[in-house]
C-alpha cells in the first residue's frame, strides 16, 4: 500500500508534464497546419506532377531522355544561352546602377531617398507594366522617336522595338529593386566611421569603395546578383512582349507548348529545368544572407 501511496505523486508529475508537452506541441501544430496544407498542395504536389510528366518518356515508361534531349537540341540549347546571356546582361546592368543607388540609401534620411526607394517597388507591381511601357516610350510614333524628331537628332522614327538593347533594359528596369535592396542592407553593415577614417587618412573615393565598401558588403552583391539573376531568367511577360524571332526566351517556349498542341512532357521537362535553375539560385542567395557579424568598427562584443 505505501509503494503504491509513494508512486501517485511521479505518476501525477509525468501525466502533467506529457500534457504540457502535448499542449507546447499543440500551440505549434495548429497554427503552422494551414500553412503546410497551403505548401502541399500549392507547391509540392505541382512540383511533384511537374517531375513525374518530365520523366514521361512514352508507353507509360519512365527515364531522362526528355532532359537528354533537351540538351542535346541545337534549338534548345540556343534557346537557354539566351535567356541566360540576357538575365546575365541585364543582372550586370543592375549591379552596375543599383551599387550607387544602395548607397544613397543606406547612408541617406532624406525625402528624396524615401521617394528613390517607394519607386522601386513600381517594376514589383509585374513585368507586364515594364513591358508596355517599354513598347510605348519606343514605338515609332513614341515618346522617345517624337523627342529626337523634335530636337531634330533623326530625321525618321529609329527602330528601337524588338533589339537585345531594349530586352535587357527592360530586364535591368524590372530586376533592378532584386539588386538594391540586398546591396542596400549589406552596405548598411558597413560603419560609416571607417569611411571617414579613411577619408581622413587621404584615400581617394575610389580606394574607400575598393579597399573597404566592396569587400564589406560582397555578401549583398553575390546575394543581389543570384536573386536578380534567378528573378530574370524566370520573368516570363517581358519576353512575351518585347522578344523577337532571334530571341527566344525558355518561359516564353513553355507557355507556347500547353497552349498550342499541349505537349506536357516537353513544357515539363522544360519547366524542371528552369525550376533547377532559380530555386538553386535562391536557395544560394539565402544561404549567403544568413545572419553575420556587421563589419563595424566596434570590436569584438
Amino acid at each position: 500500500m505505501s509503494r503504491t501511496t509513494e508512486a501517485l505523486p511521479s505518476m501525477r508529475t509525468d501525466h502533467h508534464s506529457r500534457t504540457r508537452r502535448t499542449l507546447r506541441w499543440a500551440r505549434i501544430a495548429i497554427p503552422l497546419t494551414p500553412m503546410v496544407l497551403f505548401y502541399l498542395v500549392f507547391l509540392a504536389y505541382p512540383i511533384l506532377v511537374l517531375g513525374y510528366y518530365s520523366l514521361q518518356v512514352g508507353n507509360g515508361q519512365m527515364g531522362l531522355q526528355n532532359y537528354l534531349r533537351f540538351f542535346q537540341s541545337a534549338g534548345l540549347r540556343r534557346t537557354l544561352v539566351n535567356t541566360l546571356t540576357v538575365a546575365g546582361a541585364a543582372t550586370a546592368l543592375d549591379l552596375v546602377v543599383g551599387y550607387p543607388v544602395a548607397y544613397y540609401l543606406a547612408r541617406r534620411r532624406t525625402w528624396l531617398a524615401d521617394l528613390v526607394q517607394g519607386s522601386l517597388l513600381i517594376p514589383l507591381y509585374g513585368g507586364l507594366y515594364v513591358a508596355f511601357a517599354f513598347m510605348l516610350m519606343l514605338l515609332p510614333n513614341g515618346f522617345l522617336n517624337s523627342v529626337l524628331l523634335w530636337l531634330h537628332v533623326t530625321d525618321k522614327p529609329l527602330s528601337l522595338l524588338y533589339t537585345h538593347a531594349t530586352l535587357i533594359a527592360a530586364f535591368g528596369v524590372y530586376g533592378l529593386p532584386f539588386m538594391v535592396y540586398p546591396l542596400r542592407a549589406a552596405i548598411q553593415g558597413v560603419d560609416p566611421a571607417l569611411e571617414e577614417a579613411a577619408r581622413t587618412l587621404g584615400a581617394s573615393g575610389w580606394q574607400v569603395l575598393r579597399l573597404i565598401l566592396l569587400p564589406a558588403s560582397a555578401v549583398g552583391i553575390v546575394g543581389g546578383v543570384l536573386l536578380n539573376f534567378g528573378w530574370n531568367v524566370a520573368i516570363f511577360s517581358i519576353p512575351l512582349v518585347l522578344s523577337f524571332k532571334g530571341a527566344p526566351f525558355l518561359p516564353v517556349d513553355i507557355y507556347f507548348s500547353t497552349r498550342y498542341g499541349i505537349r506536357w512532357s516537353y513544357a515539363a521537362t522544360l519547366s524542371a529545368v528552369l525550376f533547377f535553375i532559380t530555386f538553386g539560385l535562391s536557395y544560394l542567395y539565402m544561404w549567403l544572407a544568413r545572419p553575420t557579424r556587421s563589419f563595424s568598427t566596434g570590436g569584438d562584443e
